[in-house]
């Protein structure tokens, strides 16, 4: 849940009663190098997250009638780069709540209004290639890492973020990453990367566990796997404008396997794998098959390959998403939050959800959840 306000605070039970409550009408706050130009915003575009390290653009438009922004365009050059965020506050208040953070990579004028184009602040970095094919980046020599260890390495050895281990870091959510590392204590893997850039190279290793990597609103890296339940949002009829449910045999797995014990000498996997059949699923629903035999990053252990299997193996049954258009105050629920559905006429009681990706829609106030069961 989104619990903090920019400062790093908690956000206030006063705020919070605020989102909740409709006569009240919360303000965008803009900030551009360390200034606020919360006057002259005109709109903000969707902002967009996921589980899969998507990055996407905020779009802020902002007013030039008064032309107060000409003399940007003989700096725009060295504004780009520089640190931008959308927060939401209320008139009067001097409490905030971060909806993205980011870094200025476009700027358009076109008269009388000037556009701004905030990306991830770590889009470039994680394009970053480990390693190549002539000389490819080794963790199987010095190996193996636990999984968490080995995703702790990509990100602050190579991809330059702060290594700091503890809760001070201010690029990743050390308390989530700890808990993943937790959660993953039987993990043993190796690696051998050949030019995939640190955003494949994290989404392969997340979709061994079905887990989560996501940069949140604050502009930090988090994580959740499915047994790192922190969160629960009850949430019922009232609760939302409305509620789309799909229910699906994609994303389903009743027959998992998953290699383990490469020989790079011999490009050979000197095991067999470790399996995990369903058989009530597979007569009911059909053989839906996977077979993990991943050469970039792989189990060195039976117990490793186990783990995985364990988690991303463990859906013999159809994929139920709810799909929740809510109004303002569940902008507080994040990726990784679990929420309880309640919805008499669809025959929905209190069923629980992972959310899996957040939409949000300034200008119609409203957040779009699409969370899995």
């Amino acid at each position: 849940m989104i619990t903090k306000n920019t400062a790093g605070g908690t956000l206030s039970a006063g705020f919070i009663s605020k989102l909740q409550s409709t006569a009240n009408n919360p303000r965008i706050r803009f900030v551009h190098n360390g200034t606020s130009y919360d006057e002259y915003v005109i709109s903000v575009s969707q902002i967009h997250r996921n589980g899969t390290l998507s990055t996407g653009t905020t779009i802020v438009k902002l007013s030039n009638a008064d032309q107060s922004w000409n003399n940007f365009v003989d700096t725009v050059a060295t504004e780009l780069g520089k640190t931008a965020s959308v927060s939401l506050y209320f008139e009067g208040d001097t409490e905030y709540m971060p909806l993205v953070t980011g870094i200025v990579n476009r700027v358009v004028y076109n008269d009388p209004n000037i556009t701004i184009y905030i990306s991830d602040r770590f889009a470039t970095m994680l394009e970053f290639p480990l390693g190549s094919g002539q000389s490819p980046k080794d963790y199987y020599t010095a190996g193996p890492y636990n999984t968490a260890d080995l995703i702790w390495d990509i990100l602050t050895t190579m991809g330059g973020l702060d290594s700091t281990a503890s809760s001070a870091n201010t690029d990743i959510d050390y308390d989530k990453w700890l808990l993943l590392k937790n959660a993953l204590a039987s993990s043993s893997v190796k690696a051998r990367f050949t030019g995939h850039s640190i955003q494949s190279a994290l989404r392969s290793i997340a979709a061994q566990y079905d887990a989560d990597i996501w940069v949140d609103n604050a502009g930090k890296f988090n994580f959740m796997i499915s047994n790192m339940v922190l969160v629960f949002n009850t949430m019922s009829t009232s609760d939302f404008i409305s509620l789309d449910l799909e229910v699906t045999k994609e994303g389903m797995i009743n027959d998992y396997s998953v290699y383990f014990d490469f020989d790079i000498a011999n490009d050979a996997f000197l095991s067999t794998p470790y399996t995990l059949e369903n058989a009530s699923s597979i007569a009911a629903y059909g053989r839906k098959a996977v077979t993990v035999e991943d050469r970039t990053c792989w189990h060195t252990t039976s117990e490793s390959a186990r783990q995985a299997v364990s988690y991303a193996g463990n859906y013999g049954l159809p994929r139920k998403w709810f799909i929740v258009t809510a109004p303002f105050y569940h902008l507080r629920a994040q990726i990784g939050d679990y929420i309880r559905i309640t919805e008499a006429h669809k025959g929905i009681s209190a069923e629980a959800a992972l959310i899996k990706e957040i939409t949000i829609d300034l200008n119609r106030g409203i957040t779009i959840i699409k969370a899995v069961n």
